[in-house]
């Protein structure tokens, strides 16, 4: 039959946002948990924790150029270079980040003065009635609890704080609503530097299954190194003339097989042991580790998760690595030049929304990177190793 469709590609969709009308959000991924599980999958994985802390070192770089600008602080006693901290290391794991906005009475109105990371983990858009068919967010939910953690308040209307969407012009309006500025907790600004509306995926969400094998890989070879290369042994033995040479056979079993019997001795007595049969018995359950194995397996891991976070030249995750082991400190220091301008852009755009919302020339926002006088362009820009 012309037109009939034989067979159909199935796509998984890489993020699933739906309507939660009890909770009145709008989903973040499955189970409204995305960024969670990202969390937990980078908390566990050397490698993309690695990758991690060196993105936001180079997000960072030397902090902001202006000292004054610097050393400005909110009410929480927190300095823009600690915003600037803060906000870097949600960029690296979930290509965004939030801030509260809050604001002060100025000659010229309303103004904002002080700004406030929020983690990232917590913030979710609020479902308003004419999403369907106007999908902007007015407003977002700020709640430390999506995981329902019983060591902390589980019940997300009374211990979630709601902010209204970062926009000066409404703050006035708003201020008016709530019965004066002292009212008022400020605007959240969310930033989304993925294409995904409205939540950002993570640039660790295509390697997501890799890192928990690098994990569970990790996690399988010290149990079975721990074990002295083999899953367990177990003894098998006849009778002994009485209960305490039993006992005694055994605790030397377990001495013999190191700390805190390390080699998994499982002491079994069979009854059926004749004359004709060996006294003891010992058989091997599991086997050993092919070292060969292990090695090719973890390392295309490490290569893949680097590769997710923005390029980062594998170098400088673990310069330890046998083909750069003798390589010069300046090797090393090109391949970061490299990587901090691929990261240019990223602080541009932090520094931009500081003296957009702060109402400052642009060059009080600037992040000082100490490479910058050194002209390294795309084109110089090698393949990841």
């Amino acid at each position: 039959m012309i037109g009939f469709n034989r067979c159909k590609l199935i796509v998984e969709r890489a993020l699933k946002i739906t309507a939660n009308t009890g909770e009145k959000t709008v989903t973040y991924g499955e189970n409204n948990l995305y960024p969670q599980e990202i969390a937990e999958l980078i908390y566990a994985s050397k490698t993309a924790s690695a990758a991690v802390e060196k993105m936001t070192e180079n997000i960072i770089c030397e902090g902001f150029k202006n000292k004054a600008f610097a050393e400005k602080t909110n009410g929480n006693g927190y300095n823009m270079n600690d915003i600037l901290e803060a906000t870097a290391n949600d960029v690296s794991r979930f290509k965004g980040w939030a801030w509260i906005i809050q604001y002060g009475v100025t000659p010229q109105g309303y103004k904002p003065v002080d700004i406030y990371n929020v983690p990232f983990e917590y913030v979710r858009a609020v479902l308003h009635p004419n999403f369907a068919k106007d999908p902007t967010i007015k407003e977002w939910r700020v709640f430390n609890n999506w995981t329902r953690d019983n060591v902390k308040a589980t019940n997300v209307f009374e211990n979630s704080t709601v902010y209204p969407t970062y926009d000066p012009n409404n703050f006035a309006a708003e201020v008016e609503d709530v019965g004066g500025i002292e009212n008022h907790k400020g605007q959240l600004l969310y930033i989304n530097l993925g294409t995904t509306r409205p939540y950002p995926l993570s640039p660790f969400h295509a390697v997501r299954n890799e890192m928990g094998a690098e994990d569970k890989n990790g996690r399988y070879v010290n149990r079975t190194l721990g074990r002295g290369f083999h899953m367990c042994s177990i003894v098998s033995h006849g009778d002994f003339e009485n209960e305490q040479a039993q006992d005694d056979f055994r605790d030397t079993l377990s001495e013999m097989m190191g700390s805190e019997n390390a080699g998994s001795v499982l002491a079994v007595r069979d009854e059926n042991v004749g004359t004709d049969k060996p006294f003891i018995k010992v058989d091997q359950l599991g086997s050993p580790i092919d070292k060969d194995l292990y090695k090719a397996y973890v390392e295309p891991l490490r290569k893949d998760i680097a590769i997710a976070a923005y390029n980062i030249p594998l170098p400088l995750i673990d310069s330890s690595l046998l083909t750069f082991s003798n390589a010069s400190g300046e090797v090393i220091k090109e391949l970061q030049k490299v990587y901090r301008n691929s990261l240019a852009k990223v602080r541009y755009r932090i520094s931009r929304e500081l003296f957009q919302i702060f109402d400052l020339d642009p060059t009080i926002t600037e992040i000082k990177n100490k490479f910058e006088e050194d002209d390294v362009s795309d084109s110089t820009i090698p393949a990841v190793i």
